[in-house]
């Protein structure tokens, strides 16, 4: 970036960013930690309601808006109302907040430029509106094709509700300045959807190996270890959400398979609204070899990962994930550890080219119990895979990297 002296303050948008204390998407956090450190100034509106955990942040319950200084970065934790799964409550949080975030707009000093990030697009479609309002550039940040995703899993049918997501998806492709995909498959997917491939630029998740190593301190995955009583395992883990798009019943039947298998245990850490009924179902069958471990703060992930001996990587099998690049992915790249990926398309090109695992068919438990026990015989085979993960982060896919690329874009879109 020429021109330093323009440096201005960028508003991120998105109702699911988290600081690393939570279990969720700390992308905007770590990109704006980078940032402020190159001198700009970064305010992040983010939701106070956690959608993970389905609670507050401290302090933020009865507070329309509550700023907090945090590492360079400014949190705006804005309300929302709360809500426990997947019905109209939370469809009154998706619109309830982005309307905030119009009404507050008034009162906040004007940004240089807005980042709205996706899913859900109503909280992106509020910046958009909020960019307009003060005539500046939007950028339209694609985690998740919204609303592919809810037609691919059977949440949204053709009708009306459908035509009205797909008109304002369109709106926010067509006034955005530039497009960022967070993988190469969302921006296939996009530039199909008739859009300028020039408008769009690939910027993925990462890791952030600033905090990476001060998080990896020695003797905290033998903690774990003992804590959960794994010595003498062999640990299959899997961490992230247990939603309806994880297909985690599949973990659950193959474990059904395995259990006559008394040194294989399956340990799922983090929440969900499916994880109550994943629960009653591994404890009706009697399963022993299945723990389920709260959620835990990105600086603990990776332990629990260190301590396992193979990573778990699955979506449900419908086309829209053929496009993705799971968070967790990046976790379990960055500590070396093999990983058994039941997905197709861009994650599965990741993982062969560069022996991270092995692919199994997706939501096929017998195929994945079988190759489970194929790699627990064959330690050979099982520290074959994995080994460059770390070096491909720090060459690739760290934020410190990416935060580089994403000042590109913005002065780009700045025009300076």
């Amino acid at each position: 970036m020429k021109n330093k002296s323009k440096r201005g303050t960028i508003w991120f948008i998105h109702p699911y960013s988290v600081p690393p204390e939570y279990p969720a998407s700390t992308r905007h956090y770590y990109l704006g930690a980078e940032l402020a450190k190159r001198g700009w100034n970064i305010c992040i509106w983010q939701s106070a309601f956690i959608h993970p955990l389905k609670r507050y942040h401290p302090g933020t319950s009865a507070k329309l808006l509550a700023k907090e200084q945090r590492e360079g970065l400014q949190l705006n934790w804005l309300w929302g109302p709360p809500y426990k799964t997947n019905n109209w409550r939370r469809s009154l949080n998706m619109f309830v907040w982005p309307f905030l975030i119009l009404l507050l707009s008034f009162f906040q000093k004007k940004p240089r430029l807005i980042v709205g990030s996706s899913p859900h697009i109503f909280g992106a479609l509020a910046g958009l509106l909020v960019s307009k309002i003060f005539k500046i550039p939007f950028i339209f940040e694609v985690r998740d094709l919204w609303p592919d995703a809810l037609y691919d899993m059977g949440s949204l049918r053709s009708g009306p509700v459908s035509k009205w997501l797909y008109r304002l998806e369109k709106r926010l492709y067509d006034n955005s300045s530039k497009i960022i995909a967070l993988t190469e498959g969302i921006r296939q997917r996009i530039v199909e959807k008739g859009i300028e491939p020039s408008k769009i630029v690939f910027i993925p998740n990462g890791i952030y190996l600033n905090a990476a190593k001060s998080a990896d301190l020695p003797g905290r995955y033998e903690e774990v270890m003992k804590k959960l009583r794994l010595e003498n395992k062999f640990v299959c883990v899997y961490t992230g959400a247990h939603g309806p798009a994880n297909a985690l019943d599949v973990i659950i039947d193959a474990a059904m398979l395995l259990k006559d298998e008394q040194d294989i245990v399956f340990l799922l850490v983090g929440e969900g609204q499916e994880k109550p009924r994943l629960m009653e179902k591994a404890k009706h069958n009697g399963l022993s070899n299945v723990m389920f471990h709260e959620p835990v703060p990105r600086s603990e992930i990776g332990a629990f990962i260190q301590a396992s001996d193979l990573c778990i990587l699955m979506l449900k099998d419908v086309p829209v994930f053929d496009t993705a690049l799971p968070n967790k992915l990046f976790d379990y790249m960055y500590e070396n550890k093999p990983i058994l990926c039941a997905l197709r398309g861009e994650t599965v090109n990741l993982i062969q080219k560069n022996d991270l695992g092995v692919v199994v068919s997706p939501e096929n438990a017998r195929e994945m119990a079988e190759v489970i026990l194929q790699l627990k015989s064959a330690p050979g085979l099982l520290s074959s895979y994995g080994g460059k993960g770390r070096l491909i982060i720090e060459r690739e896919y760290s934020f410190e990297k990416l935060a580089g690329n994403f000042e590109e874009l913005m002065a780009e879109a700045l025009d300076f």
